[in-house]
C-alpha cells in the first residue's frame, strides 16, 4: 500500500511539473509570437513607407526635364566649389534649375541605388529654382548677396525640416511630419540653399554604419560592399558620389568625421554650442539628460571652403523662426575671417597604445606633417603616457553606457527589432556589474584581449555617486589636455581620421572601439575637422605596426576588414581649442593646400 501511494505521489510530482512547465512554454511561445508580429507589423510599415519613397521617385521621374547640360559642363559643375558654382551662375553658363535638376538626375540614378538617400523633395526644390533664376533675371547681384543662393544642399535625415518626418531610422516615428522647420534648416533657407534631398542614418543613430529597417544599407560609393558610415553616413556618401554640393550632419562620437573619412570628403564638428544644439530629433528618455559629451551639428563637403561657407550659415542668426524651433539659451557667434597667421605650431600623433591603426593612418599623418614642415610651419609629437591616453579614451563610453541594461535602446525602439551591429553592445550590456568589473574584465586582459578589456572597464551602469565622480575627472582631463596644448604653444594638433579604414557591411559590430580616435575630441569639446590627404596604396599600407600576429579580437576583425581596402581614402583629423573653429578651419586649408587631394585623386562616380 505505501508503495502504492509513493508510486501515486511521485506521478503527482511529475504530472505538476509537467503542467507547470506546459504552462512556463506557452507563455513564452504567446510571448514570442507576439513579438514576431509586432516586429512583423513595424516592418510592414517600414517596407509600405519606402515602396511609397520609390513610387514618389517614379512618378518623378515621368515628368522630370532633362537640364541639357553638356557632359563637359557637368563635369565642370561636380567639380566646382560653391564659390565657383556662383561665379559660373552669374556669367549664365547655366541656370539654378539646370544646377538643380542635375544633382537630382544624378541622385535618382546614382544615390537612389547606393540606398544613402531616405526621402525627396524634388518638387520644391524645383519651384525654389524657378523663383531664384526669376530673381536672378532682375539682380544678377542677388548671388552674392546670399551665401547659399542657387546650391544644393542635403541634410541629414534627423534635421527638423517642415512636411517630413524624422525618424532616426525607427519605425515609431514614422508617418508623423513636422509642421515646422528646425534652427539648421531655417538657416539653410534663409541663406537661399536649396534642400532637395534627406539622406541615410543607422537605427537610433549610435552606430557608425548607416544601416536601418526602413531605407536599408547606405554603401560606399569608393567600394560598395563596405560602409558609408555613421550616423551621418548618407551625408558622406552622397558627397562622394557627388549627387549633392553641401550638406549637414550632426556629431557626438564621430558621426560626421567617421562619414568623411570613409568617403574621403570634408567634414567639420564644431564645438558644442557654437552651432545650436537644437534643430534635430532628440531621442526619448536618458538619452535626453547626457550633458557630459554632447551633440554637435556641422557641415560635410568636398572641399574646405565649402564648409566655411555652410559653417557661416550654420553660426548665423536666424531672423524668423517658429518659436517651437527657437533655441533660446543659444549664445549665437558669426563664424570670423579665418586667421592669416603665417607660421603655424601644430602638435601631432600617429596613434594611441590602445589601438594601433593600419600603416595608412600612420603614413598619412606623417606624410601631412611633412608637407607642412615643408611650408613653413612648425610641427611638435605629442606624447601622452598610456594612463592619460586610457582616461582619454574612457570618457565617452561611460557616459554613453551610464544607464546600463540598454534600456534607452529599447524605450526608443518600441517592438522594433534591433539592428545586428549593437549586438555586442547588447549582449555586454545585460552582464552584471561586478562580473565585468571583476571577473571578465581581468580575464580579458590575462589572455590578451585588451580591446574588450578597455570597453569592459568602461561600459557599465553608474550609480549616482559614480557618475559625479566620473564628470568630475572628466572635467580634470580636459583642463590637462588644454594646459599640455598651451604649454606647448600649439595651434591645434593632427591625428589619424579614425582608427581603421572603412569596414565590410557589418563591421561597426565588431569594431566600434576604432571610433575612440573621434569621440577623444567630442569629450575635450574641441572643434575637430576631417580631411582627406591620401588614399591606400598597396598591401604595406593596411598592415598594422606590431599586431600582424596578434590574437586580440579587436585586431583580428581589423586585420580582416582591411584586406581588399587598395584605393580606399584615407583621412586625418585636424583639432583646435574650444570654440576656436576659425584656427581649425585654417589649419585644414593649409593641410588641403599641402597635400592636393582633389588634385590627385578623383572622385569614384
Amino acid at each position: 500500500m505505501q508503495n502504492i501511494l509513493k508510486v501515486i505521489k511521485e506521478q503527482k510530482r511529475k504530472n505538476l511539473f509537467i503542467g507547470f512547465s506546459i504552462i512556463y512554454f506557452s507563455i513564452k511561445a504567446i510571448q514570442y509570437l507576439k513579438k514576431r508580429n509586432a516586429e512583423n507589423k513595424l516592418q510592414k510599415l517600414c517596407n509600405e513607407r519606402r515602396h511609397r519613397r520609390d513610387q514618389q521617385i517614379l512618378d518623378f521621374q515621368g515628368r522630370f526635364k532633362p537640364h541639357g547640360l553638356s557632359l563637359e559642363l557637368q563635369e565642370i559643375i561636380l567639380k566646382s566649389t560653391i564659390q565657383e558654382l556662383k561665379r559660373h551662375l552669374y556669367d549664365g553658363r547655366f541656370t539654378v534649375t539646370q544646377l538643380v535638376s542635375l544633382f537630382i538626375e544624378r541622385t535618382i540614378n546614382i544615390a537612389y541605388a547606393l540606398e544613402i538617400i531616405t526621402e525627396i523633395n524634388f518638387d520644391e526644390a524645383l519651384s525654389q529654382a524657378k523663383e531664384q533664376d526669376d530673381l536672378i533675371i532682375q539682380d544678377r547681384e542677388i548671388i552674392y548677396k546670399y551665401d547659399l543662393f542657387g546650391i544644393p544642399v542635403s541634410v541629414k535625415e534627423m534635421f527638423i525640416q517642415k512636411g517630413f518626418d524624422a525618424t532616426i531610422g525607427t519605425a515609431i516615428r514614422l508617418n508623423k511630419p513636422y509642421d515646422y522647420d528646425g534652427v539648421q534648416v531655417t538657416l539653410i533657407k534663409q541663406a537661399k540653399g536649396i534642400i532637395f534631398i534627406r539622406t541615410n542614418v543607422p537605427q537610433l543613430a549610435m552606430t557608425f554604419e548607416s544601416v536601418n529597417h526602413i531605407y536599408g544599407r547606405a554603401k560606399n560609393p569608393w567600394n560598395h560592399n563596405r560602409a558609408a558610415g555613421g550616423s551621418s553616413g548618407g551625408e558622406g556618401a552622397i558627397l562622394a558620389a557627388r549627387c549633392s554640393v553641401v550638406g549637414i550632419g550632426s556629431d557626438i562620437a564621430g558621426s560626421i568625421r567617421i562619414p568623411a573619412a570613409f568617403n574621403g570628403v570634408y567634414g567639420m564638428k564644431p564645438s558644442s554650442g557654437r552651432v545650436s544644439v537644437r534643430g534635430e530629433v532628440e531621442p526619448l528618455g536618458e538619452p535626453r539628460g547626457q550633458i557630459n559629451v554632447l551633440v554637435c551639428k556641422g557641415p560635410l563637403a568636398r572641399s574646405v571652403d565649402d564648409l566655411i561657407v555652410m559653417l557661416k550659415v550654420l553660426c548665423s542668426s536666424y531672423d524668423n523662426i517658429d518659436p517651437r524651433a527657437r533655441d533660446y539659451y543659444w549664445r549665437q557667434v558669426d563664424l570670423k575671417p579665418i586667421p592669416d597667421k603665417k607660421i603655424l605650431r601644430i602638435g601631432y600623433f600617429d596613434s594611441l597604445n590602445i589601438l594601433q591603426p593600419p600603416q595608412c593612418l600612420v603614413r598619412a599623418v606623417h606624410e601631412t606633417v611633412q608637407a607642412l614642415q615643408q611650408r613653413g610651419h612648425q610641427l611638435v609629437e605629442l606624447k601622452m603616457d598610456d594612463e592619460f591616453q586610457n582616461d582619454l579614451i574612457s570618457i565617452f563610453p561611460q557616459f554613453a553606457t551610464a544607464d546600463g541594461d540598454f534600456r534607452s535602446f529599447r524605450a526608443n525602439l518600441g517592438k522594433e527589432k534591433l539592428i545586428g551591429e549593437y549586438q555586442e553592445l547588447e549582449d555586454g550590456s545585460v552582464i552584471p556589474n561586478w562580473l565585468k568589473r571583476y571577473a571578465l574584465v581581468p580575464l580579458a586582459k590575462l589572455i590578451g584581449q585588451e580591446g574588450l578589456a578597455v570597453l569592459g572597464a568602461n561600459t557599465y551602469k553608474l550609480t549616482a555617486s559614480e557618475f559625479l565622480l566620473h564628470s568630475a575627472k572628466h572635467q580634470q582631463i580636459n583642463l590637462r589636455f588644454l594646459l599640455m596644448m598651451k604649454e606647448l604653444d600649439l595651434d591645434g594638433i593632427i591625428c589619424p581620421g579614425f582608427g581603421t579604414l572603412a569596414p565590410l557591411h557589418g563591421g561597426a559590430r565588431h569594431l566600434s572601439a576604432a571610433a575612440m580616435y573621434c569621440w577623444i575630441w567630442n569629450s575635450l569639446n574641441f572643434p575637430c575637422g576631417s580631411v582627406p590627404v591620401t588614399t591606400v596604396q598597396n598591401e604595406q599600407d593596411t598592415l598594422i605596426r606590431d599586431k600582424e600576429n596578434s590574437w586580440d579580437l579587436l585586431y583580428v576583425y581589423m586585420r580582416h576588414h582591411l584586406k581588399g581596402t587598395i584605393g580606399l581614402p584615407v583621412n586625418v583629423q585636424i583639432v583646435s581649442y574650444p570654440f576656436q573653429e576659425e584656427m581649425c578651419l585654417r589649419i585644414m586649408k593649409e593641410v588641403d593646400e599641402a597635400m592636393q587631394f582633389r588634385s590627385k585623386y578623383n572622385y569614384p562616380i
